[in-house]
Formats: structure tokens, sequence, C-alpha cells
């Protein structure tokens, strides 16, 4: 289920090839999963089509882009009449 939840960080990089201005998304449930396991530093690399490589110490782990995530609001109960 998506939640209303928002995270984004600028971090200094070195870019050899242009992305597009909206970015990448990513469920974020991976990425933290691997970073959970994570004892080191982790050096994360993104090719131009959204691959991230996630690398530290203790391995390396592939994330794939997704779709931005729509967030819908929860349909509200209809109110029953009274007979």
């Amino acid at each position: 289920a998506a939640y209303k939840r928002h995270s984004e960080a600028a971090v200094p990089a070195l870019c050899t090839a242009e992305t597009p201005d909206e970015g990448f998304n990513y469920n974020p449930r991976h990425i933290t999963d691997f970073l959970k396991l994570c004892s080191d530093s982790v050096k994360i690399s993104i090719d131009r089509n959204g691959f991230m490589l996630l690398e530290s110490g203790d391995g390396k782990y592939m994330v794939t882009p997704r779709k931005k995530a729509v967030i819908k609001e929860p349909k509200k109960a209809a109110k029953k009449k009274a007979a």
C-alpha cells in the first residue's frame, strides 16, 4: 500500500551521463533492506536508464527504477439511510 511518505536527498555526485530532469523513482523498501544489512560505507551508482547499484563491503544490490507512485485517497464509506 502506498502511504503519504516522501523522501528525497541531494548528495554530491560525479555525473558522467545526463539523466531526466524528473529523476528516477525507486521502491524505498528495496534500498532500506540493503542498508540495514550494511556495516560499512555504501557506494551508489546509477546509469542513464535509472538502474541503481548499491555496493558495500557486505555485498552488492541492484535496484530497478519504477513508475512514480500515485497516492490515492481512501474511499469514504457511503452513509446508509435510516428506514
